[in-house]
């Protein structure tokens, strides 16, 4: 058995170790796009973008890819700046998408399945949904104004601070 499943691994490994990791930024710091949806149209399924803080928002990304996206700080320190997007919209394709350490100044609207949402700071909120049941969503880690569910399952929230007109709750 193992004579048959050693030379399958081997034939199977470069495939899943061949991911890129892909920089973007808006504010001149050496990159290798300027927008987000360059970064988006370059990589392929598994690959990472990775997004600079900067003081011009970026604009409203539509992503159909499994990627993981990575902002430089969704809380930045003074003297400093975040990665923040105005919108964000993951839609069927998008499957096990990861999304790390942005700002969002509007909606982050999550059309597929088994996505991860974490330290990331949301001004807007959450919308999950769509025309088929939604399955397999982790948001963790994050600031954010409203989650909305509307037709899923399996769905994990932990360690956000949900605030809301003035109030504050923590939902661990």
């Amino acid at each position: 058995m193992k004579a048959f499943i050693l030379p399958l691994l081997a034939l199977f490994a470069p495939v899943a170790l061949h991911a890129t990791v892909y920089t973007v930024s808006n504010n001149g710091y050496p990159a290798q796009y300027g927008t987000i949806d360059e970064g988006i149209n370059a990589a392929s399924d598994g690959d990472t973008i990775y997004i600079s803080g900067s003081g011009t928002v970026y604009a409203a990304t539509t992503l159909s890819k499994s990627l993981t996206l990575i902002g430089e700080t969704a809380f930045a320190p003074a003297g400093s700046f975040s990665a923040t997007l105005s919108y964000l919209y993951l839609e069927p394709g998008a499957e096990y998408c990861h999304v790390v350490g942005l700002n969002f100044n509007s909606t982050v609207y999550v059309d597929c399945d088994n996505v991860v949402i974490e330290r990331c700071k949301v001004d807007g909120y959450i919308n999950v949904g769509g025309s088929d049941i939604r399955n397999g969503l982790v948001i963790r880690h994050c600031y954010l104004d409203m989650v909305y569910l509307n037709d899923m399952t399996n769905a994990i929230i932990a360690n956000n601070v949900f605030v809301d007109n003035n109030y504050s709750y923590m939902i661990t």
